[in-house]
């Protein structure tokens, strides 16, 4: 079977149109905010705010999502990481009601409340469920070549529209516009420039030049995004995806140790590239070596633990407050701690371990699905350093596609269906 031109799909029986919106969800998981908060960027202002996009964008993808729930039929397979998903939505749930609605001992914003239940059973939620449902009705292989066009639709768009990226002059971290924080419109980076490297690693059906180019676009949008955070986590995940094609957890390890070490005795001559695409990453990354700068994070990282540690084992709080607002503390571990104490801890790190093992084993095994494997990663990498869980759906579905397609094994059951 081509790659290129056949289905990646389970369920073969399943109607066609239930094929295309399953695949579409799954997009939209992974890429739709960033594509619509980019295309309609021209119409968003200081005076007709972010609203005027998000709000539609947000109504069509609960309506998709509602719609497969209560239509698709669903196929229902035994899954312990799946268990210890929903397992994992009970506490988050039971932890909100608990500090929004139960306790009285300190005040909440009202608008930050609703905004968080907001995000949890009308955004999040809602696609995770849709995706469980459908999860054998998506066809990988267009929800691949989707993302992909999304990825690049989004890369040029900002070449072509965003001032900002190719003006030397600005000082200051570039977002895809009012609608895409710098953080995300860099992580858009990340993963277009990963996705290349999956093209470039471990597919032999296609023309490796384009890839080389849609590499070196993905990392120019990364580096001037400002950010450290993709940065970073396109560094890790590259090495682990060079050295884990060796099949040796050995050379894992061994890749680790050797890329460290070409970071610190070339440190300078990389710093010199970051500083002539980016000098805003530059100093960042300079404050963060030589000062230790965490931009805040080691205060809320602090506080975050003193609050856990008032009940290590249930957990204290929903989330990290500031000034009363509900925010998140930038590590989903850290949150995890808040949230159910050593039990909430113990689930999120396996969800590590499960991405972690699947991506060993789909770099050598079932490299048809690396690539959804490879931004499971990436988003699990990233939280640790910004963002919430139930802020993001690929947390849930990158752990529900893993475990239910079998991606953590040998075999998965798309190289079954397809032989």
């Amino acid at each position: 079977m081509s790659y290129t031109t056949g289905k990646w799909l389970i369920d073969n029986n399943a109607p066609k149109y239930i094929v295309l919106l399953s695949t579409l969800n799954l997009v939209l998981i992974l890429f739709g905010y960033q594509l619509c908060a980019t295309i309609f960027s021209l119409f968003i202002t200081n005076v007709t705010g972010t609203q005027i996009v998000t709000v539609p964008y947000r109504i069509l993808t609960l309506g998709l999502a509602v719609f497969l729930i209560f239509v698709s039929r669903f196929s229902y397979k035994k899954s312990t990481i799946a268990n210890l998903l929903w397992l994992y939505w009970l506490i988050i749930i039971a932890r909100l009601i608990i500090d929004f609605y139960l306790q009285s001992s300190f005040y909440i914003n009202p608008e930050g409340k609703t905004r968080v239940v907001f995000y949890v059973f009308c955004i999040t939620l809602p696609s995770v469920i849709a995706y469980y449902k459908t999860w054998d009705k998506v066809d990988y292989n267009k929800a691949l070549q989707w993302s992909v066009v999304a990825l690049i639709i989004i890369a040029v768009f900002n070449l072509l529209f965003n001032k900002s990226m190719l003006n030397d002059t600005v000082i200051g971290r570039i977002s895809g516009g009012l609608a895409l924080n710098t953080i995300a419109f860099g992580q858009c980076g990340t993963s277009l420039a990963l996705i290349a490297v999956y093209f470039i690693l471990f597919r032999k059906d296609v023309h490796k030049y384009i890839f080389w180019a849609i590499l070196l676009l993905g990392v120019f949008i990364m580096l001037r995004a400002g950010s450290r955070g993709p940065v970073f986590t396109f560094l890790i995940i590259l090495v682990l995806l060079l050295s884990m094609k060796t099949k040796k957890m050995f050379f894992v390890l061994l890749g680790l140790i050797v890329f460290s070490l070409l970071i610190y005795l070339f440190q300078d001559a990389l710093l010199d590239i970051i500083e002539n695409i980016s000098f805003t990453l530059y100093k960042r990354i300079i404050n963060t070596i030589e000062n230790g700068d965490l931009s805040g994070r080691d205060v809320i990282y602090t506080k975050v633990i003193n609050s856990w540690l008032e009940n290590p084992l249930i957990g204290s709080q929903f989330t990290y407050y500031y000034k009363n607002y509900p925010v998140y503390s930038h590590n989903i571990v850290l949150d995890a701690a808040l949230q159910g104490g050593i039990l909430g801890v113990m689930i999120l790190l396996s969800f590590f371990f499960t991405v972690f093992k699947a991506q060993y084993y789909s770099s050598i095994y079932n490299k048809k699905m690396t690539w959804l494997v490879i931004l499971s990663l990436q988003n699990y990498i990233g939280s640790l350093s910004s963002g919430s869980f139930y802020q993001n759906s690929i947390l849930s579905v990158g752990v529900l596609a893993i475990s239910l397609l079998g991606l953590n094994t040998r075999t998965n059951l798309l190289s079954n269906q397809n032989r």
